[in-house]
């Protein structure tokens, strides 16, 4: 059985860059959070802004498709897992609408994280919007208030960057197709992603609000690498796993109905130490 550690989403150690640790909490604790995880688990030295700049305060973000500008560099908020620069963008979305969202920039590495009104993490992502860019592709689950995280991959990393957002489709509630997805992801495993200490293998992971005794059908297929898929529980507990489908399709599916409400997680995960390349996430 393989080891999961609950939240290890983004480092490739166990050290550093853990942003997903309890992400629970509401938005306006989100900062006083990253501090207080930073005193007590980061072993990283990490410095520390002060509280009251203007930057903490999130910046609306349009979902039209607008192009909108910033900059990362020592004025910006310091996520101190790593000390590495983000700037916060909030949006109102709602239930079944397909979200995407690109972050571009020829100076900084950039990464995005998707965070609900809890501050529970949707989605995060690295390059998937190619040459090093960051893209999110996510259905919403609930109606509400979704906070945004543009931050730069690598500790001190400073530039400017190019961020947009818009509405893709909604899902339709009695859509007769059966593409009522709570989430779609598209993504890269790339050395860059953490991994499981037990066998050095990469894994990025993903959360989705789930409801007692709802079925869901989760599918992790990709074209470069053996996908193995895991799920944890509310506690982080595993409650799911699997490698192959069958003997001759060698993705990963899960069907199960879950047992009580709240957060869960799910690993997308190579089956060895060797698989990195491109996947595709579907939950539903």
């Amino acid at each position: 059985v393989r080891e999961f550690r609950r939240g290890l989403c983004r480092s490739d150690s166990l050290s550093g860059g853990n942003i997903g640790i309890g992400f629970a909490i509401a938005i306006d604790r989100v900062l006083p959070f990253l501090a207080d995880v930073q005193a007590r688990r980061a072993p990283r030295t990490a410095v520390r802004r002060a509280a009251s700049s203007g930057k903490l305060r999130p910046q609306p973000l349009v979902l039209n498709g607008s192009l909108l500008t910033g900059r990362l560099d020592q004025s910006s908020n310091v996520l101190p897992f790593d000390n590495s620069f983000f700037d916060l963008y909030i949006f109102e979305g709602r239930a079944g609408q397909r979200v995407q969202i690109e972050m571009i920039s020829e100076q900084i590495n950039p990464y995005l994280i998707l965070l609900n009104s809890q501050g529970q993490e949707i989605a995060q992502d690295n390059d998937s919007g190619g040459a090093a860019n960051s893209r999110i592709v996510v259905t919403l689950p609930v109606d509400g208030v979704y906070l945004l995280m543009a931050n730069a991959y690598e500790a001190g990393q400073a530039g400017s960057y190019r961020l947009r957002a818009e509405v893709t489709a909604a899902s339709v509630g009695n859509s007769s197709n059966g593409n009522n997805f709570i989430l779609q992801q598209v993504g890269i495993l790339s050395s860059r992603d953490a991994a499981l200490p037990t066998d050095g293998s990469l894994f990025k992971a993903y959360s989705f609000e789930g409801r007692a005794g709802q079925s869901v059908i989760i599918d992790l297929a990709s074209p470069d690498f053996d996908p193995f898929l895991a799920v944890l529980d509310p506690d982080g507990r595993i409650i799911a796993q699997n490698d192959d489908i069958s003997q001759t399709d060698n993705n990963s599916q899960l069907t199960l109905t879950l047992a009580r409400t709240g957060v869960y997680q799910v690993i997308v995960n190579a089956f060895d130490s060797d698989g990195r390349g491109r996947y595709i996430l579907t939950i539903r």
